[in-house]
This record gives C-alpha cells, sequence and structure tokens, in this order.
C-alpha cells in the first residue's frame, strides 16, 4: 500500500514537470515605450572625443598621406594598399 502510494505520487510529480505552462505573460512580451536612437552610443563617442583632444590624441590629420608613405603604404594600380 505505502509503496502503492510513493508511486503515485511521485507519477503525480513527474508529470507536472512535463507539462505544458506559459512561460511569459503578454506584458513582458511587449516592447519598450522608452527610444533611445543610439544616445548612449554617441555620448560615448563624443566624450572620448573630447578626451582625446584633450591629451593631444588626434586621429584625422590633413597630411595623412604623407605619412602612409612614410609608414611604408604603398597603392598599387588597382587602388588597394600594402607595405613595402
Amino acid at each position: 500500500m505505502k509503496l502503492c502510494a510513493s508511486i503515485l505520487l511521485a507519477a503525480i510529480a513527474s508529470a507536472n514537470a512535463f507539462s505544458a505552462s506559459p512561460i511569459a505573460n503578454k506584458a513582458s512580451l511587449s516592447r519598450s515605450t522608452s527610444v533611445l536612437n543610439a544616445s548612449r552610443n554617441k555620448n560615448k563617442i563624443a566624450s572620448r572625443s573630447k578626451w582625446a583632444e584633450a591629451r593631444g590624441y588626434c586621429t584625422a590629420t590633413a597630411d595623412a598621406p604623407a605619412d602612409a608613405a612614410a609608414a611604408g603604404l604603398m597603392t598599387n594600380d588597382e587602388g588597394l594598399e600594402y607595405v613595402r
């Protein structure tokens, strides 16, 4: 009798493990109402640019082609750059 009761309880417990249940409600699947429009990324880029300029780092210079030639960069007939 005790064995039958324990088997019955084990069967009920295992049946609940395989039954389908709702994972998420409709409210959690809806989209967020706030729109960021990549504002955090723009703020980060602006902050890093300001930081770099304050310390004298500059990525865009007017004489970049002269620097490329000094670094050994060459351009072939098809417009591809390579190192000499």
